[in-house]
């Protein structure tokens, strides 16, 4: 993915296919379910790697998570 922070952040083909995803805003719910069809993993482990990732993610401000129901 490049340089951040002085970090290289490489992502394997799940981690492109979430990348890629979150080009537009997408709830957990939606991400997960999108990761469950395309590879029919356990549920479970999906939602766990996906907060995993995202938290990650969040970490180094390549993503802001949004709260759908909070007032702009």
């Amino acid at each position: 993915m490049g340089l951040i922070r002085g970090q290289y952040v490489g992502l394997d083909d799940i981690g492109s296919v979430l990348w890629k995803l979150l080009e537009q805003p997408q709830t957990v719910r939606q991400l997960c379910g999108e990761l469950g069809r395309r590879y029919r993993g356990d549920p479970d482990v999906i939602i766990t790697d996906v907060l995993f990732y995202l938290d990650e993610l969040r970490g180094l401000d390549l993503i802001q998570v949004v709260d759908p129901t909070a007032n702009p």
